[in-house]
């Protein structure tokens, strides 16, 4: 019960992290705007400058807006586990998440090292899609030993 317990709260924060930086992206929010977090806020124009480079973008739409998806399917898929006691299609919940976790060290190393600039918003999404890939690895991936796996996984 605690693991999709774990995994919705995990789902949520990522998808307000998500929908924030939306709002970054589009301009609703920005530098010196009373709605910008003290993280983002510390250097001027830190999540601005990172919504406009062109790695922020993917098909014209905001990575955050596929990272806000992303979250809702699996706070769902979370809730379905919740209400049901089984998690539907954990193939593909493997996957989406394996996916995720792969795009967001892509997208981490871009940050670092050809962008040099850190941005706390996407760092905690990144963080939040490699625990998530980990989590459903463990629980769904066939060559992890029954006996390594949780309790009442399925």
């Amino acid at each position: 019960m605690l693991i999709p317990v774990f995994v919705l709260i995990l789902a949520l924060v990522g998808f307000a992290d998500s929908a924030y930086y939306t709002l970054i992206h589009y301009g609703v929010l920005g530098f010196g705007s009373p709605y910008m977090p003290m993280i983002c806020d510390h250097k001027e124009g830190v999540c601005e400058m990172l919504a406009n480079t062109d790695w922020a973008s993917t098909m014209g739409l905001p990575n955050s807006i596929y990272g806000a998806a992303y979250y809702v399917l699996i706070a769902v898929l979370a809730g379905i586990r919740l209400a049901t006691g089984a998690w539907p299609y954990p193939k593909l919940i493997l996957a989406i998440s394996v996916a995720a976790a792969l795009s967001s060290l892509y997208l981490a190393w871009m940050m670092v090292y050809v962008v040099h600039v850190l941005c706390p918003l996407c760092v905690t999404a990144q963080a939040i899609n490699i625990v998530l890939a980990v989590v459903f690895l463990w629980m769904f991936h066939p060559r992890v030993p029954a006996y390594m796996r949780p309790a009442h996984q399925t």
